[in-house]
């Protein structure tokens, strides 16, 4: 990297939809441009309240923007997010038993109680059916669904044991017929389902836009335009807002980091893909320099948004920490005895990630294996349930599951290096995952810790190039786990783990910083 230049002190406000400090390319990022003579101030954002440091290295300062709905605009959002759903299962219901209500209005008879009981029993079935699951969204329907025949029993049930007999038997004869016929009412079910969580999706995705807008807007607020010459985007969030201080302040330099191919996130749907489409197509035309993470997220990028600027391929390398020992931290937090060999999960517990395959694959495992999650997300609530049924309990220390908190990014290297094996093993859903390359490509190797992950794109390019790890099918399960744990030896990993030095050696960050600083104004 350059030394620092005296005459190039620009003012840079980088840009996060984060809290920063979890966020181990702008953090690198930041670093790089401190020692490069930028004056930077860091600009995050977090919808928790907390304590955070005045600045990160690298930084002149560090902003936190409070996010939280309340802060942003007032509680409509939340009150709305609780109404709709409930709102919209009222209104399915009631458009569904609107039938059996007219025909309640008819002049009472026992075929007119036989048919109302004909015309209400799906909805038993249906809450019968639903009460079962574990969606709060069905149980809700459920109940509804019950309460209106509970209260169809009620309005007709006064009209004679006669016609109530012949209801009930007739309703019998019904709620079997349609026990026969599950898979008919069951499919049923799915496309009431599908057209539900259809007009939820479109609700939601309005919902994300709204706050996505809002977000940036808080974002933009902390930026100076008389101080700040350049602004630098990190994903989706802050480039609206970058996009939004350009169109207003049009000699702002605007930098996009695009971290992800965002229209194919793993979880994203179809009203997602077009709103990324639209800011990325509104702000193409406003960004000058352009930073991606791999060159096959440069081809794609330049193939759909060609008024894009070349992109600068800056990958989510890791500093080289040099040798680094175990000192038996890892072993010690997770409660494992030291001759277990730790398969090591690292960062977002977020699905498509291949969570539940390792959770699947440990109750299995070959001795002595045991498997390591070592983040935070929204899977924890499974993982520790999965850690409750397989561990025993007059053996704590070797237990096949473990979960600890995620390391600072500054020990991480000597955290990851109590484990055997690294795992990266994502999902096959998407552009953005089948190009990946996540930090993990570069954290575990800087620990000396091979890696077994998906056989993805680029995943597998880097990997069977630099001969860091191992791989799985791109369409794995738990069992492909199992057999690559199975067949590993202990040579493999140690030629493995020499490989690791040698591409942590020629493939360190210090490789990619003139590339970040080329995406910047001469």
């Amino acid at each position: 990297m350059a030394s620092p230049d005296p005459a190039r002190q620009r003012h840079v406000a980088v840009l996060v939809h984060n809290d920063v400090l979890k966020d181990a390319r702008v953090l690198k990022e930041v670093e790089t441009l401190g020692a490069a003579g930028y004056v930077v101030d860091v600009i995050g954002a977090s919808p928790k309240p907390g304590t955070y440091p005045a600045t990160v290295p690298g930084a002149r300062s560090l902003t936190i923007v409070d996010i939280a709905p309340k802060s942003l605009q007032g509680r409509f959002y939340s009150l709305a997010d609780k109404i709709y759903p409930l709102v919209l299962d009222y209104a399915i219901l009631l458009v569904a038993v609107l039938p059996v209500f007219f025909l309640l209005a008819l002049p009472q008879t026992p075929q007119g109680f036989a048919r109302a009981l004909v015309l209400v029993s799906p909805f038993v079935l249906l809450g019968i059916r639903s009460l079962k699951t574990n969606s709060s969204d069905r149980k809700r329907i459920a109940r509804l669904a019950m309460a209106v025949f509970a209260l169809t029993l009620i309005i007709v049930g006064g009209y004679g044991i006669v016609s109530g007999a012949i209801g009930l038997v007739l309703f019998m004869l019904v709620f079997s017929a349609l026990f026969a016929v599950q898979r008919l009412e069951l499919n049923l079910r799915r496309v009431l389902f599908r057209v539900v969580n259809g007009l939820r999706d479109r609700r939601l995705s309005s919902h994300r836009k709204e706050r996505y807008h809002a977000i940036a807007r808080a974002l933009a607020d902390r930026v100076d335009p008389t101080r700040h010459e350049i602004v630098h985007c990190h994903d989706i969030i802050a480039l609206i807002a970058g996009t939004r201080l350009k169109k207003r302040h049009s000699k702002l330099f605007l930098i996009w980091d695009a971290h992800e191919f965002y229209e194919e996130v793993a979880s994203g749907t179809e009203e997602d893909r077009l709103l990324m489409r639209e800011v990325i197509g509104d702000a193409q035309g406003y960004v000058d320099g352009f930073v991606t993470i791999s060159e096959s997220f440069r081809d794609i990028y330049a193939r759909d948004y060609p008024r894009l600027p070349p992109a600068q391929v800056v990958m989510n390398a890791t500093r080289n920490a040099g040798a680094v020992e175990d000192d038996g931290r890892l072993h010690r937090a997770a409660g494992l005895s030291p001759d277990r060999k730790i398969l090591l999960f690292q960062g977002g517990f977020s699905p498509h990630r291949g969570i539940g395959h390792l959770i699947e694959a440990a109750a299995d495992l070959p001795q002595p294996w045991s498997i390591v999650m070592m983040g935070w997300g929204k899977l924890e609530p499974e993982i520790s349930a999965a850690i409750d049924q397989l561990t025993d309990p007059d053996h704590p220390e070797k237990a096949p599951l473990a979960m600890i908190p995620a390391a600072p990014q500054d020990e991480l290297p000597y955290w990851s290096a109590g484990a055997a094996l690294g795992a990266i093993p994502y999902e096959n859903v998407g552009m953005n995952h089948l190009y990946c390359t996540p930090n993990k490509l570069w954290e575990f190797p800087n620990a000396g810790v091979p890696i077994l992950a998906t056989g993805l794109v680029e995943m597998e390019r880097i990997i069977s190039e630099w001969g860091t790890g191992f791989l799985l099918p791109r369409d794995f399960g738990a069992d492909d786990i199992l057999k690559q744990l199975e067949v590993i030896t202990p040579a493999d990993l140690d030629q493995a783990r020499a490989n690791c030095r040698r591409f942590s050696d020629a493939m360190s960050w210090d490789r990619f910083e003139d590339a970040l600083l080329r995406a910047y104004p001469a």
